[in-house]
């Protein structure tokens, strides 16, 4: 009798829990989706020059996902995004950020756009200082020579016209 009683509780119940884990799990699948499709379309109108479009876009992303494993990547894309829109404060913000991360596949290009942040708005030491790392450790990167040609640049505007020397003289 009490193992009738408790199949009567036990097999509902299993039931439930059978036809509820594969909606829930539809239901994340349906979530990454559609963060993905806004992930995209915030690529899509970078891509195209839609900066203002872009921006919106990959704000939106980063409100509701902004634990996503495409984030860093959203954080870039945006401060590349406001860069281009010429809001140099929002790009730096947002570029630092996405150099926090670890698995940032776009670490160079993102400190070339900071560096380029820090320039346009006159914070000549602090460009410096962005495009450094990549002299020292990336000097076979593409990006490598404009980095280059960037602290020249914002050393020579810094006042340090001896410093300013030393990244030329890797063009040479």
């Amino acid at each position: 009798m009490m193992l009738r009683s408790a199949r009567r509780t036990l097999l509902p119940a299993a039931m439930l829990l059978l036809i509820l884990t594969p909606l829930a799990e539809a239901k994340g699948a349906d979530s990454d989706a559609a963060a993905l499709r806004t992930y995209y379309s915030a690529n899509g109108f970078l891509n195209r020059g839609l900066f203002d479009l872009a921006a919106e876009e990959y704000q939106a992303f980063l409100d509701e996902h902004s634990g996503h494993e495409k984030a860093p990547v959203a954080r870039y894309g945006l401060g590349v995004s406001l860069f281009r829109l010429e809001r140099y404060d929002d790009a730096t913000g947002m570029l630092q950020s996405s150099l926090t991360a670890d698995d940032m596949p776009y670490r160079t290009e993102a400190a070339v756009v900071l560096g380029q942040c820090h320039l346009a708005s006159h914070r000549y030491s602090d460009a410096a200082a962005a495009l450094d790392p990549i002299l020292r450790e990336q000097t076979d990167h593409e990006l490598a020579d404009d980095a280059t040609v960037l602290q020249a640049e914002a050393l020579y505007h810094d006042g340090r016209c001896d410093a300013a020397r030393r990244p030329c003289s890797l063009l040479a």
